[in-house]
C-alpha cells in the first residue's frame, strides 16, 4: 500500500479509516411490500461518504442488482436534507458533512427466494445483504481489527490518518468484542 506507514506486517491506508454506524429495518407499508432502511455514520468521510448495493451475495454468483430494489434514497443530517449523487447503478455519494449522516431508503421486497427480502401483511423474510447498503471505505480496516480479534499472533497493525477520521473510536468498538474472542477460545478448548 503505497500511502501507508508498515509497522509489523500490516497497515492501513490514511483513506480506510472507520467510522461507527448503526443500521436500523422495519415494514413501513407491508401492501406495498416496502421496507425502510437506515444506515447512520457517526463520522462520515470528510470527501463525502460513499454507500453500495451489493451486486451478487456469498454463496452466489449470479448478479443480483440489489440496487434495482432501492425505490427512494436520500440522506440528512441534523434534520436537514444532503444532497446525494447517484456514482453508477447501485453507489451513492454524500456531499460533504462534519455531522453525523443517516442514509433513508425504501427497498422492495418481493422475492421470496433466500437470496432476497420479502415483506407482506402476514410475514417478513430479508437476507441482510440485499437490503444493508455498505459503507465504503472501512472494508481494510474492518478486516484488520478483526483478524486481529481472532488471532492475536497476527501482531497488529498500524492505523494512521487525520484527526477525526474515527481510528480510535474503532479500536474502542472492537474491544466491545473482546469477551466474543474470550468465550470463542474457551469454546474451542
Amino acid at each position: 500500500m503505497p500511502d501507508a506507514e508498515t509497522h509489523g506486517a500490516h497497515a492501513i491506508r490514511d483513506t480506510d479509516m472507520a467510522t461507527p454506524h448503526r443500521y436500523s429495518i422495519w415494514p413501513k407499508d407491508p401492501a406495498a411490500h416496502l421496507f425502510e432502511v437506515r444506515l447512520t455514520v457517526a463520522d462520515p468521510d470528510s470527501a463525502g461518504q460513499i454507500f453500495a448495493m451489493p451486486a451478487w451475495i456469498p454463496g452466489s454468483y449470479m448478479i443480483r442488482d440489489y440496487a434495482k430494489h432501492v425505490v427512494t434514497i436520500r440522506a440528512e443530517s441534523d434534520g436537514l436534507d444532503v444532497p446525494l449523487t447517484k456514482l453508477d447503478k447501485s453507489r451513492w455519494r454524500a456531499v460533504e458533512t462534519e455531522r453525523e449522516l443517516t442514509l433513508i431508503l425504501e427497498i422492495f421486497a418481493h422475492d421470496e427466494s433466500v437470496r432476497g427480502a420479502h415483506l407482506d401483511t402476514t410475514h417478513a423474510f430479508l437476507n441482510g445483504t440485499c437490503v444493508f447498503p455498505a459503507i465504503v471505505g472501512q472494508e481494510e480496516l474492518k478486516l484488520g481489527l478483526l483478524l486481529n480479534l481472532v488471532d492475536p499472533g497476527i501482531g497488529g497493525f498500524l492505523i494512521r490518518g487525520p484527526k477525526g477520521t474515527g481510528k480510535s473510536t474503532a479500536v474502542h468498538a472492537l474491544a466491545r468484542l473482546m469477551p466474543l474472542r474470550n468465550l470463542l477460545r474457551a469454546l474451542s478448548t
